[in-house]
């Protein structure tokens, strides 16, 4: 699986499971981790193919960190890491985090069952890690009662259902197994975050009261979690030079990620890894440097938020009213454009031949098998296949189209387009994109700014804004009021490979035999990126998405008034009036769904 497909992937199944549970994913910087509601994975170079073991992890990983979202209590966790903090005690931070993460995931896998195999492999890439790290240590830590046996005692029993632990637990010496036996029975129990802290306070009670674990696990009392009169810090339970967490998935991700590089491990800093796919030869490596505040406006929100309609207030702002100005202006374009069409149409529904039937006309290429008296010789007429096609305009809403008309003359294609479209089987849609953010400026503008000047190389920074401006299952009826904002909408730069494998992606879902994507563009790429990306670049990357796309697409880039197009697509036009629409797009559509065989 290449990255952008795990991008695309990743974003489009929490933003149908986000709207029930509030987990949504983003790619950003080069850190893995969640604040409580935004699981956060490391920017991932495009075109770079991740192994399925790497694509394992991070599925098991937003799982993982789903399972946070949906079942941790974050206000009362966040009360125990500034206890912690204010003690030292980072061993019962790492302590509750082992507690608690073996509740979530057994809750998630209630909710979700299929969510099991995706968590076997994080969970047995987290064992990997720790039966290294144990086996690192010195002879006596390794024996011994401390955060590294006790987090690995509890690790490896909690996980024995669902992830083969055996290894991780032979490394537990036997007197931390007894009691991460009795343990487990008490972490089956919990229901809540505050249950797996009151736990995991008793377990940190009894190894700073009693080191050595010499007690009999039987005697454990959960109940008994106030630390009142246990001294500050963490005692002998943290020998110097032993890591104070244990079981991150954030670091496994890190690590399966940098495995996937040309180059090795990467070097990143703690729970990173994206910078091992960046190292790759070859592809541009188009990293966006994140997806956080990329936003799609449609109009299917029934009653859009305050902020959705602040993001680009335009975009609500059509009318029916101003549609049908706007058509009535077109009314020659489209009856011509439409009837060249049908003609296209009727050409591909010409009856054909269906052979070796045993009745209808006597097939004369079957003569001699008639006369040996077989009765399959026959022919009769039948359809051909019906128009199967599915087409996309991409209409490129930067601030270079405002000027010269040339917004309007893309408005004007593309309601020709699709009044052409309407009745003759084709599903359509229409896509504006842009880079806009008017309601959070100064945000973005402290992040183009942090990004600038990251030694990382990003190729985009500031947010991709899409319009929908009629989807394929809408009816052009109820989208017209959003056809007729396309010349009105708020604009910015133009991130053209991101939105073409926007498009493409919804392409490729679609269960039409023939897909079709039309990009109307007065040029070239041009958005906010590292300063070592020069447009050199942005235009490869936009090329490189056209050149994977065309693998089941077809890819017509229309020039709006220019022939930049031409550097990005191989099939190209220009437009530089309504009446040329008819002899250059038409003519390009009617090549496709022909085979060049009719010409307009």
């Amino acid at each position: 699986m290449k990255t952008q497909e795990f991008i695309h992937e990743s974003i489009g199944v929490t933003d149908v499971f986000g709207r029930k549970s509030g987990v949504k994913v983003v790619f950003e910087g080069d850190q893995a981790h969640t604040d409580g509601e935004t699981i956060i994975i490391p920017s991932l170079p495009q075109d770079k193919v991740m192994s399925k073991h790497s694509v394992g992890v991070a599925r098991g990983y937003i799982d993982h960190e789903s399972a946070h979202v949906r079942f941790t209590d974050w206000d009362v966790s966040k009360k125990l890491f500034k206890e912690c903090a204010e003690h030292n005690r980072p061993s019962l931070k790492a302590i509750t985090n082992c507690v608690e993460d073996m509740f979530i995931e057994r809750e998630y896998m209630k909710l979700y069952p299929g969510s099991e195999r995706n968590l076997n492999t994080l969970c047995t890439d987290i064992n990997v890690r720790e039966v290294e790290h144990i086996k690192a240590l010195p002879e006596d830590q390794r024996t011994g009662v401390n955060l590294g046996t006790v987090a690995s005692g509890i690790l490896a029993r909690g996980r024995r259902d669902y992830v083969d632990t055996s290894e991780l637990w032979d490394c537990v010496p036997d007197n931390v197994k007894a009691h991460a036996e009795k343990w487990q029975e008490h972490i089956d129990k919990i229901e809540s975050t505050s249950d797996s802290i009151r736990l995991a306070k008793s377990i940190y009670k009894l190894l700073r009261e009693d080191p050595n674990l010499e007690s009999d696990p039987e005697d454990f009392n959960p109940e008994d979690d106030d630390l009142s009169d246990v001294a500050d810090g963490d005692g002998e339970l943290l020998p110097k030079g032993m890591k104070e967490e244990y079981g991150e998935a954030g670091e496994a991700l890190g690590e399966a990620l940098s495995e996937d590089g040309e180059s090795g491990p990467a070097e990143l800093g703690e729970g990173s890894g994206a910078k091992g796919l960046a190292n790759g030869k070859g592809a541009l490596g188009y990293t966006v440097y994140t997806t956080k505040y990329d936003t799609v406006l449609h109009r299917r929100l029934p009653k859009p938020s305050e902020e959705s309609r602040m993001d680009n207030p335009p975009f609500w702002t059509g009318t029916h009213e101003g549609y049908a100005k706007d058509k009535s202006r077109l009314q020659s374009q489209i009856t011509v454009m439409k009837s060249k069409l049908q003609r296209v149409i009727a050409s591909k529904e010409m009856r054909d031949w269906d052979f070796g039937r045993e009745q209808g006309r006597l097939d004369s290429k079957r003569f001699s098998s008639a006369m040996t008296g077989q009765k399959n010789v026959y022919k009769r007429r039948t359809d051909r296949i019906e128009m199967d096609t599915a087409i996309s305009i991409l209409v490129d809403c930067s601030g270079s189209m405002s000027s010269g008309g040339k917004i309007t003359l893309a408005k004007q294609v593309a309601i020709v387009l699709g009044e052409c479209f309407e009745g003759t089987g084709v599903k359509y849609e229409i896509v504006g994109f842009t880079n806009h953010y008017a309601n959070m400026r100064d945000t973005i503008n402290r992040l183009v700014y942090k990004g600038e000047k990251e030694t990382k190389v990003y190729h985009r920074i500031e947010p991709l804004q899409l319009m929908m401006f009629k989807e394929f299952n809408d009816r052009l009826r109820d989208a017209q009021p959003f056809i007729n904002a396309i010349d009105m909408v708020s604009m910015g730069n133009n991130s053209d490979r991101d939105a073409i494998q926007f498009a493409a992606n919804r392409l490729s879902k679609r269960p039409e035999s023939r897909k079709i994507l039309f990009t109307l563009s007065d040029g070239s790429p041009a958005n906010s990126c590292s300063n070592s990306v020069d447009s050199k670049d942005l235009i490869r990357g936009a090329k490189e998405a056209v050149d994977e796309a065309s693998k089941e697409i077809e890819c017509v880039g229309i020039g709006i008034q220019d022939s930049s197009v031409k550097r990005i697509y191989p099939n190209y036009a220009v437009v530089n009036n309504l009446e040329e629409l008819q002899s250059t797009v038409m003519r390009k559509l009617s090549a496709i769904l022909t085979g060049g065989k009719v010409r307009l």
